[in-house]
């Protein structure tokens, strides 16, 4: 199943960079935070793989809501 997500999104993505919707300065925001982010897919499919999915699920919701409540919290306070 992943790997007909990443066939569809390369198709996506070429199609759109064929039709111009792409243009230089969002590809060049845009390329940062996508690199990054399939850099932390990466690393959470090997974390997966070596934990129990109940023990990796609960870590990262819990993660997940530490850190996006303390930027809210910061972002109340700024």
């Amino acid at each position: 199943m992943q790997d007909l997500n990443q066939t569809w999104l390369l198709l996506f993505a070429g199609v759109a960079y064929l039709l111009g919707g792409f243009v230089k300065g969002v590809i060049g925001g845009g390329l940062p935070a996508v690199s990054i982010s399939l850099l932390g897919m990466a690393l959470g499919q090997c974390v997966r793989s070596r934990l129990p999915e109940e023990t990796f699920r609960t870590t990262f919701f819990a993660g997940l809501l530490l850190l996006l409540g303390s930027y809210l919290a910061l972002r109340g306070l700024l």
